[in-house]
């Protein structure tokens, strides 16, 4: 596991298609932002019981929505 630490506003980069800013801390809690390819699933770990590979299952509205980079970056 790779640990850093950020600022608001500083942004980490995994791969070439996704990055991820801190959009604000505080009081013990850190508000991310996360812009990815449509292609890419985020889902939150209290969610992360369920399979991601089923495609019985409808998508769960709880699913965070990717924004494409060049959307996230303006």
């Amino acid at each position: 596991m790779l640990v850093v630490n950020r600022r608001a506003g500083e942004r980490v980069y995994v791969g070439e298609d996704v990055v991820i800013t801190v959009c604000a801390t505080r009081r013990g809690h850190v508000r991310l932002g996360i812009a990815a390819p449509p292609e890419v699933r985020i889902l939150r770990e209290e969610l992360s019981d369920h399979s991601l590979s089923s495609s019985e299952a409808p998508p769960s509205p709880l699913l965070a929505t990717a924004l494409p980079i060049a959307a996230a970056a303006s």
